[in-house]
C-alpha cells in the first residue's frame, strides 16, 4: 500500500491523464467533469461526474437536475477505465499514457 501522500499525487496523476485522454479524443467537455469531491463538482446538465466520496471514487450522470450514481470504485484507476467508456470504446485512458507523459513532463510511480 502507498503512503497516503504518494497515492494522492497518483491520483491526481491518473485523473489528469483521464482528462487528457477526453480532450485528446474530441469529447466535449461539457459533457463530463472530474472533481476531489462532490462540493467541487461545477453546476452541469447532461454530463458524466467523477469525484471522491466516503474513501471510493464515484461516477454519476445528471439530467434536469437529478443525479444518478452508475459505479462506485476503489482506486482511481478503475473508476478511470469505467469513465472513459462511458464515451469512447476504447480500452483506456492509458492509451495514451506515453504521450501524456511526454506533453506534461509527469511519470507514473506505479501503475497497475
Amino acid at each position: 500500500m502507498l503512503r497516503p501522500d504518494i497515492q494522492a499525487r497518483e491520483n491526481r496523476k491518473t485523473l489528469d491523464l483521464l482528462g487528457f485522454a477526453l480532450r485528446r479524443a474530441g469529447v466535449d467537455q461539457r459533457a463530463w467533469q472530474i472533481a476531489a469531491s462532490f462540493d467541487a463538482l461545477a453546476a452541469c446538465d447532461d454530463c458524466v461526474c467523477l469525484y471522491a466520496a466516503d474513501g471510493v471514487w464515484v461516477v454519476a450522470y445528471t439530467e434536469r437536475g437529478q443525479w444518478r450514481e452508475t459505479g462506485r470504485f476503489q482506486n482511481t484507476s478503475d473508476a478511470s477505465k469505467f469513465f472513459y467508456a462511458q464515451f469512447l470504446p476504447g480500452p483506456s485512458p492509458y492509451d495514451v499514457r506515453n504521450e501524456w507523459e511526454t506533453a506534461t513532463g509527469q511519470q507514473f510511480s506505479m501503475m497497475d
